[in-house]
């Protein structure tokens, strides 16, 4: 990530006259200067929490999904012909992006 100044962030804030502050409520030291120049400049702070995870899935990064899908496609590629004409899934509790 960047550098981050509060300083800097607070002569910005004053020099284009900005009244509310959107952020993502991160619980970061990033967030935690947004709160303090929003309660030092009398800003409105609108924090945006992040979405629940997903249930009933497993939550795969993507190097582990692609693992998952070629064991599954080399687990089953001996079992089906040229021909087939339905598509296999992959197993279910995999999320989809």
């Amino acid at each position: 990530g960047r550098p981050w100044s509060q300083s800097v962030e607070a002569a910005l804030l004053r020099r284009w006259t900005i009244s509310a502050i959107l952020a993502r409520e991160s619980g970061s030291g990033t967030e935690a200067c947004w709160r303090s120049l929003a309660s030092q400049l009398q800003l409105q702070l609108i924090l945006v929490q992040r979405p629940s995870p997903p249930t009933g899935g497993m939550d795969l990064e993507l190097e582990a999904l692609l693992e998952q899908a070629q064991a599954w496609l080399d687990q089953n590629s001996a079992s089906t012909t040229p021909n087939r004409a339905q598509p296999q899934a992959l197993p279910s509790g995999n999320r989809q992006p």
